[in-house]
């Protein structure tokens, strides 16, 4: 993917332990300051993610990611480079995002096809249906589906009047619908918001793991590359840790990063 074409995306993951999420998320709630960043209430969404892929894995394999998502009632579209590590626990990534249209489409088409990846023409006629219909019509099936609670804060940058957004920190209660079962993962989820957001993010992150303790994890894994393992595991009869709820325990995440390690941290660490 094309710097010159496309937007920079930082952010850094931590993992909630499940007996904590609860109580965690309570207290971030209800912060309005963290290491000095000043955090203000946004929204909640409920958002609808799908993954899709070429049945033999062409977008994979070029370190791609291709994701239709419903946020509330808009629709977006988007396609996403690898990961490259920035620091202790923040990462970041090419991404072009875009409301679903059909100029969204094409220029989605055109960066795949830039990467060697074409698909079929038809695919190009009409964006008024659902983009699963669309992008299926184009060759391509749906790899991963998961379902969020994405519970907002803004955040602020430091300066004298704390107006300016440099980030997005988001509490997700994420589901993943994996051959019949739903697996259960709660994360806090840091996004850089201005081209200098990076010594922010660690910051926060490190305010974050002194608070919380123990009741958070640094986690170096996309929720595409954890749905990707955790599909792999239950296939394999693995032994995922979870509790009653299908909620991912402690034990299940050590056997995911030992798995992505060994896979080499793919699809799109």
């Amino acid at each position: 993917m094309n710097r010159r074409q496309h937007t920079t995306e930082i952010e850094a993951t931590l993992i909630l332990m499940p007996d904590q999420v609860e109580a965690v998320s309570r207290v971030i709630r209800a912060l309005t300051s963290i290491a000095g960043y000043r955090l203000r209430p946004g929204n909640t969404q409920r958002i609808h993610d799908r993954y899709l892929d070429t049945v033999d894995a062409a977008l994979r394999h070029q370190d791609l990611a291709l994701r239709v998502r419903r946020a509330d009632s808009a629709r977006l579209i988007a396609l996403k480079g690898k990961s490259r590590r920035v620091g202790a626990g923040e990462v970041e990534r090419l991404e072009l995002e875009r409301p679903w249209s059909l100029d969204a489409l094409a220029e989605i088409l055109q960066a795949l096809a830039d990467n060697g990846i074409e698909l079929r023409p038809s695919a190009t006629g009409s964006a008024d249906g659902e983009p699963e219909a669309v992008l299926d019509k184009a060759g391509l099936v749906i790899v991963q589906a998961r379902d969020t609670q994405r519970m907002l804060r803004d955040v602020f940058a430091r300066d004298q009047d704390g107006h300016r957004l440099v980030g997005e920190l988001a509490i997700d209660k994420s589901i993943y619908h994996i051959g019949g079962r739903d697996v259960r993962h709660d994360e806090i989820e840091l996004e850089g918001k201005v081209p200098d957001a990076f010594p922010g993010l660690n910051a926060v992150v490190e305010a974050l793991l002194k608070r919380f303790g123990p009741a958070v994890r640094r986690w170096e894994h996309s929720k595409l590359a954890t749905g990707h393992a955790i599909a792999n595991l239950l296939q394999h009869d693995a032994p995922l840790v979870l509790d009653g709820s299908g909620r991912l325990l402690p034990d299940a995440y050590t056997a995911i990063d030992r798995y992505l390690k060994q896979a080499g941290g793919t699809p799109l660490q």
